[in-house]
């Protein structure tokens, strides 16, 4: 079937039952089960067709978990998160949002690691177009210090469900390490 409203995708983008296409001109579109489509609005009437993400307007990369988080990395250097971003202690609590979820961010938040970004993932690792990996904790981007063997600048990185994985800045290995270490 053909998806309404999508075209031109440069990206997309699948996780659980949630879909988002980032298109040739850095606007993404998600749709699904998913309540966290970036368009301001909560699990209301689910599933969904495509939504616009409100204010995302010069993407070039998308990522996305299992847990309907979202971030893409914009042009300019910084990143916009959206969903259940709890990882990120760095967030501010959304607008009329209640204590308990003082994390839920229905619209795209900001991102600023003080670094120009190349990738950042919806949980809370950033890496800078140097090749430097930060972990985001309690409020500030930490450089991350992979286990021995591993290298300490990458080119691209990838979440596991218990570790993670880096491309070497200078070749194309690929290094895992879980989080135990």
């Amino acid at each position: 079937w053909k998806v309404p409203g999508v075209s031109n995708v440069k990206e997309l983008v699948i996780q659980g039952q949630t879909a988002c296409a980032l298109t040739d001109s850095g606007r993404v579109k998600c749709w699904g089960i998913n309540g966290f489509m970036g368009d301001g609005k909560d699990r209301e009437d689910l599933p969904r067709g495509p939504v616009e993400v409100n204010g995302v307007n010069s993407a070039r990369a998308l990522a996305g978990d299992q847990l309907g988080n979202w971030c893409v990395v914009l042009v300019e250097g910084n990143a916009q998160c959206w969903g259940d971003l709890s990882g990120f202690g760095i967030l501010p609590k959304a607008p009329g949002s209640a204590v308990s979820d003082v994390y839920i961010h229905l619209l795209p938040t900001t991102i600023d690691a003080g670094v120009p970004i190349a990738q950042v993932s919806p949980s809370n690792m950033v890496l800078a177009e140097s090749g430097v990996l930060f972990r985001v904790e309690d409020g500030e981007a930490r450089e991350f210090s992979p286990t021995a063997g591993i290298p300490t600048r990458a080119s691209r990185f990838w979440e596991l469900e218990d570790g993670l994985c880096l491309q070497e800045i200078e070749g194309d290995d690929v290094f895992c390490v879980n989080s135990a270490g």
